[in-house]
């Protein structure tokens, strides 16, 4: 078969579960063995004991914006160039809580990243088959990601938007789109009104995308940034 000389595609098959999940189109319908699923257009490639691929579901043509390492391939709709774009880990993610939410981490910046609608993981969610000749398998970088590195990639992203890890742990389990952005607000020394309002649009969807939710009305972050600038200008004359 062609893949038996493409060590990726390779490993995208040794990763498909023994029996899985396979359709026609992005619908649940038929479960059976490796074999047979891989003769379809849609698989699902992942499992909750064995997530080897991070696959990101991006409705248009992608677009390499250089914040994060490029995926190891895609698979295109050659007529829209709609595709999924698969991260290849190095180390499967299996039955580890910790390792599994650092992955749920990593996963929900990359999305916002990326622009992607969803992220599959160990989810029964069905993926584009890059063997299939529906689609075309375009590689991209080619290389087997260790999962610590995207995480590490991933805090520096934080720290670009002014997020550190003690305010990701302590929102993060509050689960509050509110606090996160309050709190990441505060850590800044603006002049103006503006300067905070541009800053908080600039982090509202990616915070969203931490918490794995839609970004605040425009009204909620205007109503923060208020209140975080009047805040400052408390504290300001407090300190003269």
């Amino acid at each position: 078969m062609e893949y038996m000389d493409d060590i990726v595609l390779l490993n995208y098959v040794n990763s498909v579960p023994e029996i899985t999940d396979y359709s026609t189109d992005k619908i649940l319908r038929y479960k059976g063995h490796k074999e047979e699923a891989l003769r379809f257009p849609y698989v699902r490639v992942n499992s909750p004991q064995n997530v080897a691929f991070m696959i990101f579901d991006i409705d248009q043509p992608f677009v390499d914006h250089g914040v994060v390492p490029p995926p190891t391939f895609i698979v295109e709709t050659p007529e829209t160039k709609r595709c999924h774009a698969y991260y290849w880990l190095k180390y499967p993610v299996r039955e580890n809580v910790r390792h599994q939410r650092i992955l749920e981490k990593v996963a929900r910046i990359y999305r916002v990243i990326l622009e992607a609608d969803r992220v599959i993981l160990s989810q029964r969610l069905l993926s584009k088959n890059p063997l299939h000749n529906r689609w075309n398998y375009v590689p991209i970088s080619e290389e087997a990601y260790v999962l610590k590195d995207l995480y590490n990639r991933a805090k520096d992203i934080y720290r670009v938007f002014g997020l550190d890890e003690e305010v990701i742990q302590s929102s993060y389990s509050s689960n509050s789109r509110n606090c996160l952005l309050f709190d990441s607000l505060r850590k800044f020394d603006f002049e103006t009104f503006d300067e905070y309002y541009q800053k908080a649009l600039q982090l509202n969807p990616h915070i969203a995308a931490l918490l794995g939710k839609n970004p605040l009305h425009k009204s909620e972050v205007i109503s923060i940034v208020r209140s975080i600038f009047k805040f400052k200008k408390e504290k300001r004359k407090s300190q003269l």
